[in-house]
């Protein structure tokens, strides 16, 4: 006697990350991957989240951030992570001249 099964097959979550510079704001595409996967879960590691297949995400903040993304089928789930490394920006000086003398600020 044959038994079949009615459980979904298991995802395998897959994505590329790809920056569109080095500079703030830093937005990247996340380009999924995955395979048998019915819906998908993002977090980008700065408290905002997505439920696109493919979506772009904008940082506004420098630092490190953990992307991951959790693929579902059914009760099953997949998760891959990538490490967003936004730099923080170059640190600028002005002089500036006054009659009391001259000071330097860093901006």
């Amino acid at each position: 006697m044959a038994v079949w099964s009615c459980s979904s097959p298991t995802p395998q979550a897959a994505f590329t990350a790809t920056p569109d510079g080095q500079t703030l704001p830093l937005t990247v595409a996340f380009i999924n991957q995955s395979v048998d996967a019915t819906s998908y879960q993002w977090d980008f590691g700065d408290g905002q989240t997505s439920t696109e297949e493919s979506p772009s995400h904008t940082y506004e903040l420098f630092g490190i951030f953990t992307a991951k993304l959790t693929a579902v089928n059914g009760e099953n789930t997949s998760e891959q992570t990538y490490e967003v490394v936004v730099p923080e920006p170059p640190r600028r000086q002005v002089e500036i001249a006054t009659d009391y003398g001259v000071m330097k600020v860093e901006l």
